[in-house]
């Protein structure tokens, strides 16, 4: 449950990170200045888990950040002009669905500085009821009506369209709200506040604006209009305006006073213009500035595009925020920004895939149309018009699309104007497909989904819906389009891109990556990372459960799914969580099996090499360190390692990028801390070439194998003991000749049944012989019971003859 008292004002980032919706359909940003790298790293990861669309309208002409994608983009970032060539300049998010709303107004830009730094006034409507106020249908009207005062792309008409049905879809309420949308698109908003402002009596006036007109025109008006006898207005530093100008403004203001806001050092960008009557209190909030092009020009006459909110107010704004008076000739002033150089005569407005075609769409503002631009080696024909927006078409072409990444570059020449933009690339597909079933990854760093019990369950749900993917029954749409280009988008479909770059061995999030995290957030009131020292016996007991749960859950899973799953068991084994090797082991034989055995998809089998071959050598490394492993796990690994030969070239091919990427975080007392940086190429090649033989041998003390005779040094008089432990401890290989080297010379041979040991005494060899050993010879090599008589004793020349002799009956 949202508690909205704890988000009054808040930037719309922290409303995202709520989320108040759990499963939107559209999700719509509008704004001036717009840092898209900043929108991608801290909003985009906290809207994916509603699966909503996601559309970001602003000025073309102020792009302050570029995208930072290396692939095309997944959700809609859409440039506009207004077609009278003032600013689009309204700020709002809506996130909406059929049956409930977020509507946020506000001051700030999508930027670094406007939804963080800033100081900035919002106000959000969370509409949840059967009904919904006038406001909402009004809101829907007016980005219906954005087409007529914008340029911009068909595609932005169409989801402003949509974001409209969804605000439209439920009726007004019977009663009446105080709250009005005002916007500037036909009226002044100046006129539309006229009837109202000119009834105040006895009014106190506020205004707060970082931007104020040269001529301070619109303030006089406002003062002309409501005569108050007390003005305040709230001058941030670097205000921009003239002094001398906003004096003559307030000269008939009645008492005024110029006040800087309580924390100086911050810019205040919100705008404000409040007034005050015994009787009532209203104010206005969102984009205007009291400047002559917000408040006094309609867009329709060359003003801006500007959305504001009257409502009414239980208590002055500004003076809540205001310090104490200060002289207008020491407020900190700017000059208006000068003039900007004359409009480019065309913009590129992006680059989208449609489908069975890629188009490109430019605003021409002046000169001839040119007839063809140019993408990545590639000319597009102009296709079609509409008012100055043009549009470029070629084929989709699927390596030449995923070639142009999150943006490119677009030339063109047309007469004796050439140039060209940079614009960002879009796969419209994606971005109007909604996800499945995200994953929690989107918005959560690994150590955070693993340390919370309700995202842990939340990613077990994404894992076994990505069993959903199965890519032998995916077809391609276009015959251009890759094999594995077909597979991955079908993954982000089902899941989400971040359990794809997961599934591909891409970096695992840690906090610090996830952008729009702040302390304080409820998001990191969750368990610390699941590491031994961390982690409470209950914690470490449930991961482990987990890991098995999820292994549990792809009996039958295709290839997508089992690389997902398998990584995940591999990350919390490496979480040190497990108190027994032989459980760990255990998991890892099972993950490198899943990974292994599941049919090949040849899109993936870089990962399946890459995953399988660390696998293997975890495996290894993890059997060598811990003897007592179940035989069964043994056996397990020699297939595992057979299997291996035979696919040799397959396993060695996997990429030095994803060796690295699945290697990275496995570190710590299981793997080793040294793992993520072995050359895996070289520890497979060195496990392929050894035997099983070989690796028991290594697991014993001063032992060695050479040409099939073990090698055991010691320096105890107790050397029968010393060769009977070696023979037991090698019984998975019958008959293998163990040499005992030491105070005293002997070798032996057992073959689960009989046991043969050659002494050298006297100058000769001298055989003995046991059959029908049932239980063993465990026992007598601890030296807890003592071997009967031999059942046959004879001297030979060479201790070899005795194993061709020691069958025989006498």
């Amino acid at each position: 449950m949202i508690d909205w008292s704890e988000l009054g004002g808040a930037p719309p980032p922290l409303v995202f990170r709520r989320r108040p919706l759990a499963d939107a359909e559209e999700v719509l940003v509008l704004s001036y200045t717009c840092d898209l790298g900043f929108f991608e790293d801290v909003c985009l990861p906290q809207i994916r888990p509603t699966r909503a669309r996601t559309t970001v309208l602003y000025d073309a002409a102020r792009l302050t950040g570029r995208s930072q994608r290396d692939q095309p983009a997944d959700y809609l970032a859409l440039p506009v002009a207004c077609r009278n060539g003032a600013a689009f300049h309204p700020k709002l998010v809506v996130i909406a669905s059929a049956t409930e709303a977020v509507i946020s107004i506000g001051s700030g830009n999508a930027t670094a500085s406007g939804w963080h730094h800033n100081a900035e006034v919002w106000t959000h409507l969370h509409l949840t009821e059967p009904t919904v106020p006038q406001l909402c249908h009004d809101l829907a009207d007016w980005l219906r009506r954005l087409g007529d005062i914008l340029w911009m792309e068909d595609i932005g008409r169409e989801r402003l369209e949509r974001t409209a049905q969804l605000l439209r879809h439920r009726p007004v309420a019977g009663t009446s709200s105080d709250l009005v949308l005002l916007t500037s698109d036909h009226t002044p908003i100046m006129d539309q506040l006229r009837p109202l402002l000119s009834r105040a009596t006895s009014a106190r006036l506020a205004v707060a604006s970082p931007f104020f007109d040269t001529q301070a025109e619109a303030l006089r008006t406002l003062v002309e209009l409501v005569r108050p006898e007390s003005t305040q207005l709230l001058l941030t530093r670097h205000v921009q305006g003239d002094p001398v100008a906003l004096k003559s403004a307030l000269a008939r203001a009645g008492t005024w006073q110029a006040r800087p806001p309580l924390h100086y050092a911050r810019y205040h960008h919100g705008k404000i213009i409040e007034w005050i009557t015994p009787g009532a209190a209203w104010a206005v909030t969102g984009s205007a500035n009291c400047t002559r092009a917000a408040l006094m020009r309609a867009a329709d006459s060359g003003g801006n595009c500007e959305l504001a909110l009257l409502a009414p107010i239980g208590a002055s704004l500004v003076e809540a925020i205001a310090d104490d008076p200060i002289d207008l000739d020491y407020v900190e002033y700017v000059s208006p920004a000068p003039e900007s150089e004359q409009t480019p005569p065309l913009l590129v407005l992006g680059i989208r895939a449609h489908g069975s075609w890629v188009e490109v769409n430019v605003l021409v503002h002046r000169g001839a149309t040119p007839q063809l631009v140019e993408v990545g080696g590639r000319s597009l024909a102009h296709a079609r018009s509409s008012g100055r927006v043009h549009t470029y078409v070629t084929e989709f072409d699927a390596e030449w699309f995923a070639a142009l990444s999150g943006t490119a570059r677009v030339s063109w020449s047309s007469g004796d104007e050439s140039g060209d933009a940079e614009a960002v690339v879009t796969d419209v597909g994606r971005a109007i497909a909604r996800v499945e079933q995200p994953s929690p990854l989107e918005n959560n760093a690994w150590d955070r989904v693993i340390g919370d019990e309700a995202l842990r369950a939340a990613l077990l749900y994404a894992l076994a819906h990505l069993r959903t993917v199965r890519p032998e029954e995916l077809t391609s749409p276009h015959a251009s389009m890759s094999r594995r280009r077909l597979v991955t988008d079908a993954i982000t479909m089902a899941t989400g891109p971040a359990l794809l770059r997961f599934t591909l061995g891409g970096a695992v999030a840690r906090p610090d990556d996830r952008g729009g995290e702040e302390p304080g957030d409820q998001a990191d009131r969750s368990l610390p990372p699941p590491t031994s020292r961390d982690v409470d016996q209950r914690q470490r007991a449930r991961l482990r459960q987990f890991a098995h749960r999820v292994l549990d859950a792809m009996d039958g899973a295709a290839m997508p799914a089992a690389l997902a799953s398998a990584r995940t068991v591999l990350l919390i084994i490496a979480a040190d969580v497990f108190d027994e090797p032989a459980e760990w082991l255990a998991l890892l034989e099972r993950s490198v099996l899943l990974v292994w055995t599941t049919p090949t998809e040849q899109a993936l089998e870089a990962e399946q090499a890459a995953l399988t071959t660390i696998g293997l050598v975890a495996l290894a490394r993890g059997l060598s360190a811990y003897p007592e492993a179940h035989p069964d796990l043994r056996r397990s690994f020699e297939a595992l390692r057979d299997a291996g030969r035979q696919q040799v070239d397959h396993l060695r091919g996997a990429p030095d990028e994803s060796l690295r990427g699945y290697a990275a975080d496995l570190t710590g007392s299981a793997f080793g801390y040294g793992f993520p940086w072995l050359d895996f190429r070289d520890e497979l090649s060195w496990i392929l070439a050894r035997s099983a033989l070989a690796d028991a041998v290594d697991r014993l003390p001063a032992a060695t194998l050479r040409d099939g005779v073990v090698n055991v040094a010691t320096t105890t008089v107790l050397a029968r003991r010393v060769l009977l432990h070696a023979l037991d401890e090698l019984r998975q290989f019958p008959d293998t000749r163990v040499v005992v080297e030491g105070v005293t010379a002997m070798c032996g041979w057992w073959n689960g049944r009989r046991l043969l040991q050659v002494i050298y005494k006297g100058g000769r060899w001298q055989a003995e012989v046991w059959h029908n050993l049932p239980t063993g010879i465990a026992a007598y090599a601890r030296g807890v019971a003592q071997l009967r008589r031999p059942d046959r004793q004879w001297t030979v020349d060479d201790p070899v003859l005795a194993l061709e002799q020691a069958d025989r009956r006498p």
